[in-house]
């Protein structure tokens, strides 16, 4: 498959494994998209890129709120003409056995792993589907199907992930 040429928007991708993302798709020469909540992290990703900063287009946007996500696609969409690629790896960690955290941990987990994914393929598949084409990579976790006891909520909010891509 090549990627040259080609259109990626990656959540995410201020993110440890964004960021490995992101080069690799800009280095395979495609636009590169990246909605960002943090401009600090931003900043950080466009410095370390280097050269590579000019195929790497930032979205000021926060991934839990709906209007901001398909605003952020539009705005995408607008700039570059279609996403060939969509990849969302957006999420966040913490851990705590059940009888010793609250619900809001697990809303918590539930915010920062499953309604980025859930919300970004809302505003993205539409487009894909009249296109006729395009990928899509979400990211789960090895907790999602070998749970531990000591992170559930992160394990369901990852399970749910999964589930919602099948």
């Amino acid at each position: 498959m090549s990627f040259s040429s080609s259109v990626t928007m990656v959540t995410g991708g201020t993110g440890q494994l964004g960021r490995v993302v992101v080069r690799r798709f800009a280095e395979a020469g495609s636009q590169v998209v990246v909605p960002y909540r943090t401009p600090g992290k931003w900043e950080e990703l466009q410095a370390e890129l280097g050269p590579l900063a000019s195929r790497v287009d930032g979205l000021h946007a926060d991934l839990i709120d709906e209007a901001t996500v398909q605003r952020a696609v539009a705005q995408a969409l607008a700039r570059h003409g279609r996403i060939d690629h969509f990849l969302c790896l957006a999420g966040g960690f913490a851990g705590g056995r059940f009888l010793e955290t609250g619900i809001d941990l697990w809303e918590q987990m539930l915010a920062l792993n499953l309604r980025p994914t859930l919300l970004a393929l809302h505003a993205v598949l539409p487009h894909l589907v009249e296109r006729g084409s395009g990928r899509v990579v979400t990211v789960g976790a090895r907790q999602a199907v070998e749970p531990s006891a000591g992170a559930p909520a992160y394990a369901a909010s990852k399970a749910a992930v999964i589930v919602l891509t099948q």
